[in-house]
């Protein structure tokens, strides 16, 4: 999975109907996983803190939550097209 490192964290940089896809393979899969869907309050907690960011980055898909995070990372061109109709 294509992943970009945005303040220390990676995130999933697919498309959301492949995030959707992602997500409902899970529920097949007989074990646990972790989603986090960081914003940029909690990307900044983490960017200061080593162990907040490892429990973060142990986590199975991280996906961008809030306008902050995507509007930060268009700016750089990196985050593809995840909300088309909101930005």
């Amino acid at each position: 999975m294509e992943k970009v490192c945005i303040m220390g964290l990676e995130y999933a940089n697919i498309p959301l109907n492949e995030i959707v896809d992602e997500c409902i393979s899970y529920t097949s899969e007989r074990q646990s996983k972790m989603v986090v869907t960081p914003n940029g309050e909690i990307a900044e907690y983490a960017y200061h803190n080593k162990e907040f960011n490892d429990v973060l980055m142990s986590a199975d898909l991280v996906i961008p939550d809030g306008v902050s995070i995507i509007v930060a990372s268009k700016g750089r061109g990196i985050i593809k097209n995840i909300f088309p109709n909101h930005l």
